[in-house]
């Protein structure tokens, strides 16, 4: 038979692929929830945040809302929250149904799951209240990220029962796993090994500019690795569920997208590092495999395609397949950004801009938002407890695509406007790039950061839209029609069968090789023995204000707005000598900063203003009383103790 259309635009286009008795609902649908209430916090606090980088006064109210902490604690929220719960409760609901068993050790994962939100939770408040640590991306205290590696540890442990306990094969033997469980079983072993991966164990490769690498490397196969796959697994489920195309476990093209996502994701790290203090040929294998990425983005892209294409009028699902089609395009575009920004001429003008966070919300906000938002829509009651009418999600979408496209495209014109800007400052003999000058390169900005702010409100409009649909509709009373599962006459080729050694032995081992690629080996290069004069005199940690200072500005978020790394390019000609591996060498924590949302500050304590602790003293309590043009935000929450020792440690960095 050929499903409603007109109905299955009004009801979740789901069935169960196994009885009742093998899945607890129950216990998945509190997660399920809890990501929604993730999603709507971080993207209010996310506004907040982009709205005080036009008028920093916002942050004069309280402590909470600097840019420092807001920043973190929404991005964490949305990230480890939003996404990585949400999909941890797909996990947990899809690959019971796809194995035709319960989930093994159940009540472990159950625990696990409450664990892990727990510590995300945790790690927020913590952030909002104590300030961070100067991880960027984990930053809360060692312990937190402990709880929720635990989490994870819990809930992949159960899913690897699972499906090294699946029915067997019809002559008996181990059964080939499904590529929707291949991604997703990967998944939350690659997310499970990022988390260890980021933990500060202290010492060798995880202190000084060896700490940066491991950090980029774990948020880089956070996004890479596991949102990438499960976001895989969650679009190739859907889009056969929705069009009735027939789905088989040596389907050549998913298992070709699998294995190149598992070989040339780990390293999106790497595509940040082009001019940066890193080596040379780190930055060359960031931008080798960015290119590499564009394979399974367009492996992708192409099933999603055909499928659709082939089965159109069986489609039984349209919004669905809106939400689909969009996290597909996001996500080509994202790669398509990335493998730009590795080119040296763009990186020189977009690296350490606005451009960068621009380009990941596509993935973040765009692909990896849209289809799960998908799968909530798909699954229905079952997963979430609660449908998504047709409508609702109809007015969801505008305001999602409303938001992404607008905070992008303004992220990426402002980081171009600032980029140029300090180029040209840079080869000019009368105008630099630090103190009053740096107004010349901020000020153009401030219309496109207004209109970047004003996007993610909307986005954030369309995720309250959607979380209230979740909290406050009924469930639907009629069940949804099946689609008819007929050949479409595709050429499906046979491959070696995965099972569960191969993907546990593959997975793991190239992880390790690209965590050895972007970490563990160009750590040994970077932390050397001996440092610089700069590095053995004024970059002291044993300096007992020097010390205190430092931990202020990391713990005020200072890292998220300046940078302390001169480049060897044209746009750093005025910042002062380029870094070495050996100024940072007796650093245990090295601030090097993901954007200039204001001046580098490597070199600050050698500025005119910058190096008197005087103005920077009566600067930090009330930037605007010294520079109307600052957009930073006043410090006067600190003791006057405090304020001294960050003003002594700016202007130590000479």
């Amino acid at each position: 038979m050929t499903a409603d259309t007109s109905l299955a635009d009004d009801v979740s286009a789901s069935s169960s692929d196994v009885p009742d008795a093998f899945i607890d609902h129950a216990n998945v649908r509190v997660f399920a929830k809890l990501a929604v209430l993730f999603l709507v916090i971080s993207t209010v606090l996310g506004s907040v945040a982009a709205v005080s980088l036009v008028n920093p006064t916002v942050a004069d109210i309280s402590k909470f809302l600097s840019y420092g902490r807001l920043y973190p604690a929404s991005t964490n929220l949305f990230i480890n929250g939003w996404l990585t719960l949400g999909f941890l409760a797909v996990v947990m609901y899809l690959v019971p149904r796809l194995l035709n068993r319960s989930l093994a050790a159940a009540g472990s994962a159950v625990v696990g799951a409450g664990l892990y939100a727990a510590g995300v939770f945790a790690a927020a408040g913590f952030v909002l209240v104590k300030g961070v640590d100067g991880n960027v991306g984990f930053e809360a205290p060692w312990y937190i990220d402990l709880v929720t590696l635990i989490g994870v540890v819990l809930i992949s442990r159960a899913v690897a029962l699972t499906v090294r306990k699946r029915p067997k094969s019809s002559d008996g033997g181990p059964a080939p796993i499904r590529p929707v469980v291949l991604f997703l079983t990967a998944g939350v072993i690659w997310l499970t090994l990022a988390l260890a991966v980021a933990l500060p164990f202290g010492g060798g490769p995880t202190t000084g500019l060896g700490g940066v690498l491991q950090n980029i490397f774990a948020r880089g196969a956070i996004v890479g690795l596991w949102l990438t796959s499960a976001g895989f697994g969650a679009v190739y489920y859907i889009s056969h569920r929705i069009t009735g195309a027939p789905s088989r476990a040596t389907d050549r093209s998913v298992l070709a997208a699998f294995w190149s996502v598992a070989v040339v994701m780990p390293f999106y790290g790497a595509t940040q590092l082009a001019h940066s203090v890193m080596p040379d040929w780190l930055e060359t294998v960031g931008a080798m495999f960015a290119i590499g990425a564009l394979l399974p983005a367009l492996i992708l892209a192409n099933d999603l395609a055909r499928m659709v294409r082939s089965r159109i009028d069986n489609v039984t699902d349209a919004v669905t397949l809106k939400w689909l089609s969009f996290g597909t395009a996001s996500f080509v575009a994202f790669i398509a950004l990335t493998v730009l920004g590795t080119i040296r001429s763009v990186a020189a003008v977009a690296q350490l801009t606005t451009w960068t966070s621009g380009v990941e919300f596509l993935a973040l906000g765009g692909a990896f938002t849209a289809w799960l938002v998908a799968f909530y829509r798909h699954a229905g009651v079952e997963f979430s407890g609660r449908h998504v009418g047709r409508a609702t999600s109809e007015w969801h979408l505008r305001f999602t695509v409303l938001g992404v496209v607008g905070f992008v495209l303004a992220s990426m014109f402002a980081g171009v406007v600032s980029g140029y800007a300090w180029i040209g400052a840079a080869n000019s003999p009368d105008v630099g790039v630090t103190g009053v000058d740096f107004a010349l390169a901020s000020q153009p900005t401030l219309f496109a950061l207004a209109t970047r702010g004003v996007s993610l409100g909307v986005f954030a409009l369309g995720a309250l839209v959607f979380a209230a649909s979740l909290l406050g509709s009924t469930s639907p009373t009629t069940d949804t029609p099946e689609v008819d599962s007929i050949d479409d006459g595709r050429s499906v080729l046979s491959g070696s069968p995965v099972g569960f050694p191969k993907l546990v032995g593959a997975s793991v081992g190239l992880f390790i090789v690209a965590m050895s690629v972007v970490w563990l080996i160009p750590s040994t290069e970077v932390n050397p023995t001996e440092g610089t004069i700069l590095g053995d005199t004024t970059r002291m940690e044993s300096d007992a204000v020097f010390a205190v200072g430092k931990d202020i500005y990391l713990q005020e978020g200072c890292v998220y707005c300046h940078t302390q790394q001169v480049r060897p390019i044209v746009t750093d000609v005025d910042l002062g000598a380029v870094s070495a591996y050996g100024d940072y060498v007796n650093e245990d924590v090295v601030p090097l900063g993901v954007a200039r949302l204001g001046p580098d500050l490597m070199h600050a304590g050698a500025g005119e203003d910058t190096g008197s602790v005087v103005f920077l003293r009566s600067f930090l309590e009330d930037p605007r009383a010294e520079r109307s043009w600052s957009t930073m935000p006043s410090y006067a929450h600190l003791s006057s103790a405090e304020i001294d020792a960050l003003a002594m440690y700016l202007t130590g960095l000479k």
